[in-house]
């Protein structure tokens, strides 16, 4: 957590969503040049309110104010490989696991 805030700008926002450690939000700012935190909890959100959010964040990443984030895809048998990066540190974004197909399948059955 405390990695993740050093990289918010000074007066920058951070959005808590996994709430394993939550914060108190005057300290994160005393701590973290004015940044304003908040922990939340999508079950406290309205459904009608967060669909409304959902189309707002596609319509963020259509206009391309966002950006995926990078994402490298390996194959669930180099599983091993792509653990161990992850746990090195040295990626950036998503690790995937591919499952490959089974010749001759359809899309449903493989």
């Amino acid at each position: 957590m405390d990695a993740s805030l050093g990289l918010v700008r000074p007066g920058g926002r951070f959005v808590e969503l996994g709430k394993a450690d939550v914060r108190d939000p005057g300290e994160v700012a005393a701590a973290y040049d004015g940044v304003m935190y908040r922990a939340f909890d999508l079950a406290e959100v309205a459904p009608e309110r967060l669909g409304e959010m959902l189309r707002e964040v596609v319509g963020l990443f259509r206009a391309g104010a966002l950006e995926l984030l990078p994402r490298q895809e390996w194959d669930v048998r180099r599983a091993g490989e792509a653990f161990a990066l992850m746990s090195r540190a040295k990626h950036v974004g998503k690790l995937v696991l591919s499952v490959p197909s089974i010749p001759g399948a359809s899309p449903s059955e493989g």
